[in-house]
């Protein structure tokens, strides 16, 4: 498993890039991809919609099963990068160099829902591959 040093992680392997003081770049891990295969489809809220801590900014439809995209904090999406989800596939293929979107928040906080590099590493270690699926798939 690969984790960039730069980057903060959630439990349902997602990464965030600070873009800013309140924006964030999300797109997902690998570890994603063993709990629902690889993506076929993504669908996403509106740029310009406001989402509640742990609500769904879209899904991501894998082969195997299908994820939300939750963040653990209240969110407006800025920009969908939809390159991305027209050719989902990008993702498989380097997964921490494509995003998904572009969000801004005041409520980030740096409490137990957003890990670093070394914490989330340590999680995926202690709760196996493809853990917190229960979290994650619907």
């Amino acid at each position: 498993m690969n984790t960039l040093l730069n980057l903060k992680y959630t439990k349902n392997h997602l990464w965030l890039r600070m873009a800013g003081k309140q924006d964030f770049y999300v797109g997902v891990t690998t570890e994603i991809f063993k709990n629902i295969g690889s993506i076929r489809s993504i669908e996403m809220l509106p740029e310009g919609v406001s989402n509640e801590k742990d609500g769904s900014a879209g899904t991501l439809i894998g082969v195997r099963d299908t994820a939300e995209l939750s963040l653990p904090f209240a969110a407006k999406i800025l920009i969908i990068n939809h390159e991305v989800v027209k050719s989902p596939g990008f993702l498989y293929s380097d997964p921490y160099y494509y995003w998904i979107c572009l969000v801004s928040t005041n409520d980030y906080a740096r409490g137990p829902s957003v890990l670093s590099s070394k914490d989330y590493t340590t999680y995926i270690k202690t709760n196996g591959p493809g853990c917190s699926s229960q979290a994650l798939l619907r």
